[in-house]
């Protein structure tokens, strides 16, 4: 018999649905706002980099297995920016719009806190 696994991410998208239908509501600080979409932010431009510097995972490294070992192999090292394939490059613009749209998000509510 299988144990059940809570994933957390259904929880994330419950509260993400009731905030988005309005029944709940957060009161949180302007400045808290900021930081968080700063660092939303800074997540899409660096999600949006990952394809032009030629990565395809986090760590830069490729696993291979042989003779049942795990061997970590570099990846060999490509330009600085190399050109993405299609899909990669797609995706990529989506994140450099939504970093730049996180931005402007912050610079407004920097603004606004700033007028107070």
């Amino acid at each position: 018999m299988g144990q059940t696994q809570f994933d957390w991410r259904w929880l994330v998208l419950v509260l993400v649905v009731l905030l988005f239908f309005g029944q709940v509501s957060l009161n949180l600080s302007p400045l808290f706002a900021i930081v968080v979409l700063g660092l939303c932010a800074w997540w899409m431009l660096q999600a949006g980099i990952r394809p032009w510097r030629g990565m395809r995972t986090f760590s830069g490294s490729r696993d291979t297995y042989w003779r049942g070992q795990r061997i970590q192999l570099e990846q060999p090292r490509r330009n600085r920016f190399a050109l993405p394939a299609t899909l990669p490059l797609v995706s990529s613009i989506c994140y450099f719009a939504m970093a730049a749209f996180l931005a402007v998000a912050v610079i407004e509510a920097v603004v606004k806190l700033v007028q107070r």
